[in-house]
């Protein structure tokens, strides 16, 4: 087996995307010592112009697969695996866009759209009760994805006239190759996702200014027991008095410690 795995680096990579990408390639190998990894990752690259790339490569090298992980995404070392499992055409793990309302980053059929090419389809939505639909195994058969962490069988692109990626005004390129591919081949590819395998998705650090500080206050309140306990910290007497309370012994050396503070007080 042979795969192109594609990540297109626009800025520096969080170090736990980079440590979580590092598991699961060593995952990869360990599990199929066999097999055979291209890996594409270019520097500042327009979106549709580095996938675009990774395609030509997978066709010219033969690969089975094509592999793409964005650079803001942390992911499983058994990824790959379950995608693998799975095989579907297009399949990508349980993504959520970053950024408010956080929708599924998936899009579900809605109204009948006709094609330049006389084939219906269906227009998207966002797939926001995909939860209602996911199968035993844990997938979820949807009309379109994202591709920040997404499986495809080369064979579709072979099919397949380019370019196979194209970012517009009112659609991504991911998108755009879903469709793409759905208009030009039949049968019409199944699209997928696992929701075994979630990834996370990184949002930007967080900047406190007076219009963010209330929120963040909220957001980042801790629950009451544990403002108490970090309250109670502060003091050395409120410390032996959790201690015990976590099962510590009343041991003589504590209460001289406490008789010092009372005394100090």
């Amino acid at each position: 087996m042979k795969i192109v795995i594609g990540v297109n680096t626009l800025e520096n990579v969080s170090s736990f995307v980079y440590a979580s990408h590092i598991g699961l390639i060593a995952q990869m190998k360990s599990k199929h010592p066999d097999m055979e990894i291209l890996f594409y990752t270019p520097y500042r690259m327009s979106i549709d112009n580095m996938r675009n790339a990774v395609a030509q490569i997978a066709i010219e090298q033969e690969a089975d697969y094509i592999f793409f992980i964005d650079d803001d995404v942390v992911v499983r070392n058994d990824t790959f695996d379950s995608l693998l499992a799975a095989d579907k055409d297009i399949i990508c793990a349980l993504t959520y866009v970053r950024g408010y309302p956080f929708h599924p980053m998936f899009f579900k059929d809605v109204l009948t759209v006709q094609q330049l090419n006389g084939k219906i389809r269906k227009d998207l939505t966002f797939h926001d009760d995909y939860e209602n639909s996911v199968g035993e195994d844990g997938l979820v058969r949807t009309g379109a994805v994202g591709f920040s962490c997404v499986l495809i069988k080369t064979d579709i692109l072979r099919a397949m006239t380019p370019p196979y990626f194209v970012t517009g005004p009112g659609h991504t390129e991911d998108v755009y190759f879903c469709l793409k591919a759905r208009a030009e081949l039949e049968p019409e590819p199944e699209i997928w996702v696992d929701t075994k395998v979630p990834v996370g998705h990184m949002l930007m650090p967080d900047m406190v200014t007076e219009k963010t500080v209330k929120k963040l206050r909220e957001m980042y309140k801790p629950e009451e027991d544990s403002e108490k306990i970090q309250m109670d910290m502060r003091k050395p007497t409120g410390l032996l008095g959790i201690l015990r309370k976590l099962g510590e012994q009343q041991s003589p050396s504590l209460n001289e410690l406490e008789d010092s503070d009372e005394g100090e007080a």
